[in-house]
Formats: structure tokens, C-alpha cells, sequence
């Protein structure tokens, strides 16, 4: 009996029963099993190479898997085969990785200054291979900073963000440690878009701080 054992961080242990042999289907649905336990997210994979068929002359070979890149985009899987912790064989596996996410597109073509809405985007579940660092929740009211063609997916880099705070607000200010979370109103000084930093003097104090301007208005300071 031959086994595959998926070891990273304890994960699920899957078990092949062959006469000692690997097939390429069982090694590729092990491989996509193995994926969609460690990747906290829906995913779609592509084999850029065509798995063979594995033999071994020894009894009870085990498969141990990993990542070796990045969870999206072009990476690949190592694959360890040993009988009793001796190293029999080592397999890579080249793949990409595309995750399943709700993105904005382009409805119409699109040029510098214009005002995002519902007639302009839609939004759609897609599979990308690169990681989606928009929030879809904050688009509307923003601008395109960059002429845009009907179809294309929105990215962070054809978005005009206004400014949430202006110098002089009264704004929330949530100071997040380690091990607990704090609410305090200040003073903001400086304007500042979704992302952006911005200063900020909080009531009855002198202490200047600095956090990061949220959709809400409001800003979050770690420590």
C-alpha cells in the first residue's frame, strides 16, 4: 500500500492504495487537494507540465507535499517520496494559481476623470492569477485616473480615490495593539485619501500620531 501524506502544518492525510504506483490522475488530484487545504481562498489550477505516471520497487512510499511559491500566480508543488525518512525521489510540479474573486470591469470605455457608478462597472466572479487589492465597496465616487477600455478589470492603478479626511476634521481614531482596541476622537492634519496616511492630534493632548484613512472616514493606528 502506498500512501500520500500531505504533512504541511498537519494537514489532511490522503491515502493511495496502489501496487507500487503513482498515478498521474492521483498524484494531480492529490496535488489539487492538497492546495485547496492550504490556501484560505477558491481556487482554480493549471499543470503547466504533464504528470507521468510514478513506479517504486519498495512497499509503502510516502508523498510529502509543499508549496515552493507564492500562493497565486506562476509556482509549484515539491513532492517528496521516502520509505522509512529516507529521501527516494523528488518531483516538482510547475502550476499556476488563479483565485476566484469578485472584481470590477469595465462596462463602457472609460476616460481620465470620470465618476465611477453602476451604468460604467459591473462586477464579476473571476479567476485571476494575481492578487485583487481592490475594495469593490469603496469604488463608487471614485474617478478613473487613466483612460480605461470596456471590458478591462479595474486595478488599483486606475483609481483616483477623493479625499475622505480634510485638515481640520473631527475624526474617529481606533488604536489597535496586540491585545486590545481603542477608540479616541481627533483632529485630523492633513488631507488624506482611502489608504493614505494621515496625522492626527488626538483631544486633549499634544501628541502628534499617525494612521491609515479607512472607507469610513475614520483612521486605524497600529502598534
Amino acid at each position: 500500500m502506498l500512501r500520500i501524506i500531505v504533512f504541511l502544518f498537519l494537514l489532511s492525510t490522503l491515502n493511495l492504495i496502489s501496487n507500487s504506483r503513482f498515478s498521474s490522475d492521483r498524484i494531480q488530484d492529490a496535488c489539487l487537494q492538497f492546495l485547496e487545504s492550504k490556501i484560505n481562498a477558491k481556487i482554480k489550477v493549471d499543470f503547466l507540465n504533464q504528470i507521468t505516471d510514478l513506479e517504486f520497487i519498495e512497499d509503502d512510499v510516502e508523498a510529502y507535499f509543499e508549496i515552493n511559491g507564492p500562493e497565486i500566480g506562476i509556482s509549484s508543488i515539491k513532492i517528496y517520496f521516502m520509505k522509512e525518512s529516507a529521501d527516494i525521489r523528488r518531483v516538482s510540479v510547475p502550476i499556476k494559481i488563479y483565485q476566484i474573486q469578485n472584481v470590477a470591469i469595465a462596462n463602457q470605455n472609460l476616460k481620465i476623470g470620470d465618476e465611477f457608478s453602476n451604468n460604467n462597472i459591473r462586477f464579476e466572479t473571476r479567476a485571476i492569477d494575481y492578487k485583487y487589492n481592490i475594495d469593490t465597496k469603496t469604488l463608487f465616487g471614485s474617478v478613473s485616473k487613466r483612460a480605461i477600455k470596456a471590458g478591462d478589470i479595474l486595478n488599483q492603478d486606475f483609481i483616483e480615490y477623493p479625499s475622505i479626511i480634510e485638515k481640520g476634521d473631527e475624526i474617529l481614531v481606533n488604536v489597535e495593539t496586540a491585545s486590545v482596541s481603542i477608540t479616541t476622537k481627533g483632529k485630523a492634519l492633513n488631507d488624506a485619501k482611502i489608504g493614505q496616511e494621515v496625522s492626527i492630534q488626538r483631544d486633549g493632548s499634544k501628541k502628534i500620531i499617525t494612521g491609515i484613512a479607512t472607507a469610513d472616514g475614520s483612521v486605524i493606528v497600529k502598534k
